[in-house]
């Protein structure tokens, strides 16, 4: 290389990540890390060819795609409008890598490879085109990560997404559709939620499967942002400082989406083996939970050396690009920062989400046996438009209340609509005719009581 030769690097405050971390802390009043990992999954959303942007190891391949979930009080934290503006970059970059929010495994694996609209000689449905890069926002978590015992058609779904986390989704035989699955994917999220989430997870969330892969951003501290009135309206002019901003960023990432691919420089890589290796000495001292962490951090980092380097344009003269010691340092000192992060969101769940769930099994039993009575007196099932005319009027907590006694075993489900098509229905034609009249066609989420159920109010 000649010395007139020229990288294409900028610094850090120049690059993708430095100026989203410039822009929206500028606007918003929130954690520094929030701002940063807005900036990384553009970034990452750029990276998303994998068949260029690749880090081969002896355990495999690395890939640039990561997982974050900021969770903020409730009306608190600025968690919609900051995605908003993300959705409006990546909508100018490629609309096509902003996938749905709302999935289950077969229907993802079908967005995923693509349709031909066809399926079987009866069923004609709209053709789908592949998408290979996906990129899956929402500013409520639990739109993605919903409570999934609660729900039969989503049941695989957290493994499911740990699955997408290592790209993969895996091979399915149905008689309907036959083989699906065994394709490779790139699969990015990120969102955001208040610490209700945390009512919707358990222990095994944290330490394996799905939640062992995010990187969490905790607002623990909250200062009233100083609103004026000259700056915060656009009601007379456009908001050119986002459109700027915007232009700029669809503009790097593009050039980021067009190199040849990524490498690791020597004393980087030396770099990440000693903290990886260091990990993995502390683990035997650690408990588990933390250990199961704690090794999925490594990786992490990795992947944020692939996004910190390609952030700052660090792009030789034959189009690589390289992640160097600068990129490393600084992926690890986050890494650290999202362990400790991981560790105040577990203090957070015992605290909001843990707590409270045991008591909701605790001062919620009397309510679900009640129910079971009810449902027994009505000969077996129940719906909550049923519950409600006997005076309960939180159709909410009643729901919650009857799907608790799934979990307890008292209930199961007697039918459970789906557009997908894969509900239940085990309604006799007495039941049916039943609802069909009392709903007037439209038949509802129906509970029946178990064996068990009967055993507990003494009918068997």
């Amino acid at each position: 290389m000649s010395s007139e030769e020229k990288w294409k690097t900028v610094s850090w405050e120049e690059g993708i990540i430095g100026l989203a971390e410039e822009f929206f802390l500028g606007r918003f009043n929130f954690h520094s890390m929030w701002a940063r990992s807005l900036g990384t999954i553009l970034v990452s959303t750029a990276l998303g060819n994998m068949y260029k942007f690749e880090l081969s190891d002896e355990w495999g391949d690395v890939y640039a795609n990561l997982f974050f979930i900021y969770i903020g009080r409730s009306g608190i934290a600025i968690k919609t409008p900051p995605i908003k503006m993300l959705k409006k970059i990546l909508y100018a970059y490629n609309k096509e890598v902003i996938c749905p929010t709302n999935f289950n495994s077969a229907s993802f694996a079908e967005w995923v490879e693509g349709t031909s609209g066809k399926v079987g000689d009866k069923q004609k449905r709209k053709k789908i085109s592949p998408h290979p890069i996906n990129i899956c926002v929402a500013d409520e978590a639990s739109r993605i990560i919903s409570d999934t015992k609660y729900d039969p058609n989503k049941k695989d779904l957290r493994e499911f997404i740990s699955k997408l986390w290592d790209n993969e989704i895996e091979g399915k035989y149905t008689r309907g559709m036959q083989i699906e699955g065994n394709i490779n994917v790139y699969f990015s999220m990120l969102a955001a939620s208040s610490r209700h989430f945390y009512k919707l997870l358990d222990m095994d969330f944290f330490t394996q499967g799905t939640g062992n892969r995010i990187l969490w951003i905790v607002e623990e501290k909250f200062t009233p942002p100083e609103l004026e009135a000259d700056k915060f309206f656009y009601q007379y002019a456009k908001d050119n400082k986002f459109n700027v901003f915007r232009d700029k960023i669809v503009g790097m990432m593009r050039t980021i989406s067009e190199a040849s691919g990524i490498w690791i420089e020597k004393k980087a890589g030396k770099m990440w083996t000693d903290f990886a290796n260091k990990i993995f000495e502390d683990i035997v001292k650690m408990k588990d939970s933390e250990a199961e962490y704690s090794a999925k951090v490594a990786l992490n980092v990795l992947k944020l050396s692939m996004c910190y380097s390609a952030s700052r344009l660090n792009i030789d003269p034959v189009n690589m690009i390289h992640i160097n010691v600068e990129d490393m340092e600084m992926a690890i000192e986050d890494g650290k920062k999202y362990l400790k992060m991981w560790k105040l969101a577990m203090s957070q769940w015992a605290k909001y989400g843990k707590d409270t769930k045991q008591d909701e099994l605790k001062s919620g039993k009397y309510d679900v046996e009640k129910l079971v009575g009810i449902a027994i007196d009505n000969g077996g099932t129940i719906c909550v438009s049923e519950v409600r005319a006997l005076g309960y009027p939180d159709r909410v907590k009643i729901g919650e209340r009857l799907n608790l006694g799934i979990t307890m075993g008292v209930f199961e489900y007697a039918n459970y609509p789906s557009k997908a098509g894969n509900g239940i229905n085990k309604l006799s034609e007495k039941e049916y005719e039943h609802y069909n009249k009392i709903c007037r066609g439209n038949i509802p989420m129906i509970w029946r009581v178990t064996e068990a159920g009967k055993k507990k109010c003494g009918e068997v």
